[in-house]
């Protein structure tokens, strides 16, 4: 009996994983929706900059602060920031998560901005 509950658990949990999408995955559609007309469908620029090389330009690591900053507004107004992209007030609606930005200090992120900022982690180069 022990065994058969077992094995039905194993089954049901692994049925329910394939149900969640993993934050990259949600991330890409996130960004296939919101950024990839001025980044590209790869990232990689075009009317916008190129996101692929976002680690590369911050001494070779993720500026994930930065990133957050510049998706949910934050950025607007800082001196030496310019506000170039359009407002992403979709992307500021949902469930919020906290996100380590750094030193122990969390922040309360929108879930989709945080699945898009695991995408674009992922596509460093």
């Amino acid at each position: 009996m022990l065994r058969k509950t077992l094995i039905l658990a194993v089954i049901a949990a692994t049925g329910l994983a394939g149900c969640v999408p993993a934050p990259s995955q949600s991330g890409r559609a996130v960004f296939d929706a919101s950024c990839a007309g001025c980044h590209g469908t790869d990232a990689r620029g075009g009317v916008g900059p190129d996101l692929t090389l976002l680690s590369t330009r911050n001494g070779g690591s993720f500026p994930m602060t930065a990133v957050l900053d510049q998706i949910d507004g934050y950025a607007q107004g800082q001196p030496g920031r310019a506000r170039t992209m359009p407002p992403m007030g979709d992307l500021m609606t949902g469930p919020l998560v906290r996100v380590d930005t750094g030193a122990g200090v969390t922040r309360p992120v929108p879930e989709k901005i945080v699945a898009l900022s695991a995408y674009l982690r992922g596509v460093q180069r």
